[in-house]
């Protein structure tokens, strides 16, 4: 089946952009509030692709053209060490452009997009971007979610006798598994779980196991054990179902002995079976208290940070065509009497009919009768807005994804020519 992941990064953070290598999430958004890591550090972002597919179409908008006569900006994916070829390059006076692909892609590869341009003299204007990926399931009825820490400075894995709780989707983690969990949108079945760590996780002769939570509680049958030598694991063969409204987390637990956990970091993925195929998961929030006022979110972010205030460092431009509906909303503290807090999905700066309010005593609501398409290069926000003064509160947000299509690869015609 096919999904799109609408993905982003580099919000008014031209500093940190100048070089050659900024990798990010494949699967999911990169901190839109800024933070490039150079290739080589530990602390690079990447996803492990849980199931085999192909990388079909990649999409790149920037808020500003590179100038008159400077150096292009370039975008290119990267498959287990390789980049792809031709790259994505936005030359002046272009913001925007599109490149098909038909690129193979096997379970457990590492995968992440990268941003660059050259310096000196015409280094080009720089500022907000985002981007967005195609991708196509080798086997119907497939699709794939995944979790990246991009946490350089500090450990990747928790220490002996800890456990650590992870988003499905974005690069939060936790100590509590309910500040991690994200709400499926839809029902469905886990088949496989893939973990990736950039170097080994952790000193010592303990070991370090990684599992899948769902409403609270592990699932048995899903994890993956590291020793300190290890840096990659899977187990296929999952028969998880879940539900629409149910949580789901990841989770690493140190046990034994671990004289240092490593800096790095470290990806999680998972291969599901919709319960109605073209379906997909998509989901974000903030992990801390909305802010006054109209604050935005992106597609596959779970922040660490507060909402933006501007819509235009939250949108995510689309590589193809897509349907959303379900539209939920779960709040961690109720509005409050004669307050609430109102959710709208947004294309291209303007409300869809999606929309979602929370009042009073309730934390959560779903618009289970409005849809929203979205066509190529579209742009996809959610506003949030309060109507009183509400109870501080963290979001989290999910959505169905479905009737996904992006362009069909271009075939150049050939001149013949007779000798």
């Amino acid at each position: 089946m096919k999904q799109i992941f609408c993905l982003g990064g580099f919000s008014n953070n031209t500093a940190t952009l100048a070089g050659s290598d900024h990798p990010n999430g494949f699967l999911c958004l990169a901190d839109r509030s800024g933070g490039a890591k150079n290739f080589n550090d530990d602390g690079f972002r990447f996803n492990v692709i849980p199931a085999n597919g192909k990388f079909r179409r990649l999409t790149y908008q920037v808020d500003n053209a590179p100038g008159s006569g400077k150096n292009p900006l370039v975008l290119d994916v990267n498959i287990a060490g390789s980049a792809i070829f031709p790259l994505l390059t936005i030359n002046d006076p272009d913001t925007l452009k599109s490149q098909n692909y038909n690129t193979s892609v096997s379970a457990g590869n590492k995968a992440y997009v990268r941003s660059s341009y050259t310096t000196g003299a015409n280094s080009p204007t720089t500022g907000d971007c985002s981007w967005s990926i195609g991708w196509e399931s080798s086997t119907a009825g497939q699709a794939i979610l995944g979790h990246y820490t991009c946490r350089p400075l500090v450990d990747m894995v928790p220490l002996s006798g800890t456990t650590w709780y992870y988003s499905i989707i974005g690069d939060f983690l936790s100590t509590t598994e309910s500040s991690a969990s994200l709400y499926a949108s839809l029902a469905g079945t886990i088949k496989s779980f893939y973990v990736l760590a950039s170097r080994t996780t952790f000193d010592g002769s303990g070991s370090m196991t990684f599992s899948i939570y769902k409403n609270g509680a592990e699932e048995a049958s899903a994890q993956v054990v590291f020793n300190e030598s290890a840096t990659s694991g899977n187990v296929t063969g999952l028969s998880i179902a879940f539900s629409a409204g149910d949580t789901l987390s990841f989770s690493a637990t140190g046990s034994g002995t671990i004289t240092d956990a490593k800096t790095g970091t470290i990806s999680f993925g998972v291969m599901y079976e919709p319960s109605t195929d073209g379906e997909s998961i998509i989901a974000g929030g903030s992990s801390i208290n909305l802010t006054t006022g109209t604050t935005y979110f992106s597609m596959n972010l779970f922040e660490t940070l507060t909402a933006g205030g501007a819509e235009a460092d939250r949108n995510v431009t689309s590589t193809g065509t897509y349907t959303l509906k379900d539209f939920r909303i779960n709040l961690g503290t109720a509005p409050g009497v004669g307050k609430s807090r109102t959710f709208r999905v947004r294309k291209n700066g303007a409300n869809t009919d999606i929309v979602v309010t929370i009042s009073g005593a309730s934390t959560s609501g779903t618009d289970s009768t409005n849809t929203a398409t979205f066509n190529t290069e579209d742009l996809f926000a959610i506003s949030a807005t309060e109507s009183g003064t509400a109870a501080n509160s963290t979001m989290k947000w999910s959505a169905v994804m479905y009737g996904v299509d992006f362009l069909s690869l271009n075939i150049l015609a050939r001149p013949m020519y007779t000798i």
